[in-house]
């Protein structure tokens, strides 16, 4: 059985996406989305100096920020929970895209083809 990557299992973007390509399907399936993610884009234009460890530690922070605000936020959303405006799921989606935007001023940006 194997394991899950890490970092510093890889030296480079060849070398991520070989392993990536030789795992099973239950073992790929156990593995780190955003880890995945940013290896597969290592190897891109203009990722050549991607921080992949910076940049996973950007998205637990966001993580945690996101957790607490949303369960800061709970409470009132069970005070008064409004059937118009959707479900519980619908709130805790609204409580990601506002604490990232406001709370870390990520911005939606539109890709275009080239």
């Amino acid at each position: 059985m194997g394991h899950l990557l890490a970092v510093s299992d890889v030296r480079t973007h060849k070398q991520a996406f070989a392993r990536l390509l030789d795992m099973p399907d239950d073992e790929l399936a156990r593995q780190d989305i955003a880890l995945v993610n940013l290896l597969c884009a290592s190897g891109l234009p203009g990722n050549e100096h991607l921080d992949i460890a910076g940049c996973l530690r950007t998205i637990d922070e966001w993580a945690d920020y996101v957790r607490e605000e949303t369960e800061k936020g709970f409470p009132r959303y069970r005070a008064n929970p409004n059937p118009d405006k959707g479900s519980e799921a619908v709130y805790r989606l609204w409580q990601v895209m506002y604490a990232l935007r406001y709370g870390k001023g990520l911005k939606h940006t539109t890709c275009r083809p080239l």
